[in-house]
Formats: C-alpha cells, sequence, structure tokens
C-alpha cells in the first residue's frame, strides 16, 4: 500500500492542486496534508504557487517537481536500449563510439579539479562513488549503476565507451582499469589508474 507522500506526489502528477482538494481526494485532514506537504517542499519533490482568483486570498497551489517526478518509475532503459540497438545495427562500433562522444562532451563541462569533486560529480548521475588515492595509484568504486539495465545489454558501450572514457577524459589518464564491474555480478564497479 502506498504511503501518504507517495499518494499526494501521485495526485500532483496530474497538475497543481490544493491542500484542501489532496485532503478531500485522501479522505484526510487538511491539517495532515499540509505537514506532508511542507515535507515535500523541504526534501525537494514538491512547490508552491499562488494563483490569484477573483476577490479575497489568492489559492495556494502544490506542484510536483522533477525529483518528485523521479520517484515514480521509469523506463529510460528502454528507450536506451533501443537507441543502442539501432545504432549498432547501422554499423557494429557505432554504439561506441556514439557513447565515447557523449562521454567526451560531459568531461569537457565537468569541472573536475581534484578526486573529491570527482566523486561529487559521479554521485550527481547517480554513481554512488568512492574514491581514494595513494600516490600515483587511484581508485574509483561506483556502488550504483545509474543505466545498469542498459548496461547488461550494452556493456562495451556503457561500461567501457562511456563511464571508462568518462573518467579517463576527466582525469586525463592515458590508461584506465576496468577490474570489478556489477555487470559481472560484482557488488561495485572498481576503475583503476596507476
Amino acid at each position: 500500500m502506498k504511503d501518504t507522500k507517495t499518494k499526494i506526489l501521485s495526485i500532483l502528477l496530474r497538475g497543481g492542486k490544493t491542500a484542501d482538494l489532496i485532503a478531500s481526494t485522501l479522505a484526510i485532514q487538511k491539517s495532515a496534508v499540509r505537514r506532508h506537504l511542507e515535507q515535500l517542499i523541504k526534501s525537494g519533490k514538491v512547490y508552491s504557487t499562488f494563483e490569484k482568483k477573483g476577490v479575497g486570498r489568492p489559492l495556494r497551489l502544490y506542484w510536483i517537481t522533477l525529483e518528485g517526478r523521479e520517484l515514480f518509475t521509469t523506463q529510460y532503459h528502454y528507450l536506451l536500449n533501443q537507441l543502442l540497438d539501432e545504432l549498432e545495427s547501422k554499423a557494429s562500433d557505432e554504439s561506441s563510439r556514439f557513447m565515447k562522444n557523449i562521454a567526451k562532451k560531459m568531461s569537457l563541462s565537468s569541472n573536475v579539479k581534484d578526486m573529491t569533486s570527482l566523486k561529487d560529480y559521479l554521485d550527481s548521475f547517480g554513481f554512488e562513488t568512492d574514491v581514494a588515492e595513494k600516490d600515483d595509484y587511484k581508485s574509483i568504486y561506483s556502488y550504483n549503476c545509474p543505466v545498469l539495465k542498459v548496461a547488461k545489454r550494452h556493456q562495451q558501450a556503457i561500461c567501457q565507451a562511456f563511464h571508462t572514457s568518462l573518467l579517463a577524459d576527466i582525469l586525463k589518464a592515458e590508461k584506465i582499469n576496468l577490474e570489478k564491474c556489477m555487470v559481472w555480478n560484482d557488488p561495485y564497479c572498481l576503475h583503476t589508474i596507476n
């Protein structure tokens, strides 16, 4: 069963609503809805606007944010798989070339200056990264893959051409090794540079 906050977000998927309308839809008290809405605002999943309708106080409407929408099931992997399949049907290495170009463009706009900012950059895409550096040896652990479903079908394009190339481009490394990979049923991905 869905919790109240998820039910509120489901209602807001269909457009801005007042706390009164949400409360009546869920058959709960307006004060409870307002508490949930304030928590959702603080967490960045909802925002509010005011709309003037004739005489009287303006209506406060609540809206779902992109971050709130991301809590619902998505099928990005389906679209990306179809795109990579199409590219591979043109030429066997076309999808890898395409993903390397994306990695290059992302690295140019990354503003990564050190291993800490690399971690922050990768985490912003959902990689959940830890980094370690000792002398000239660097280890980058990725505990999540935001496109794992695609990587399982297009390992070369995602794991090598995109993820490994992105790290190599950002760190300006000539040689980077992918030693562990979630696609290989490892618990995390491990890239090393020495």
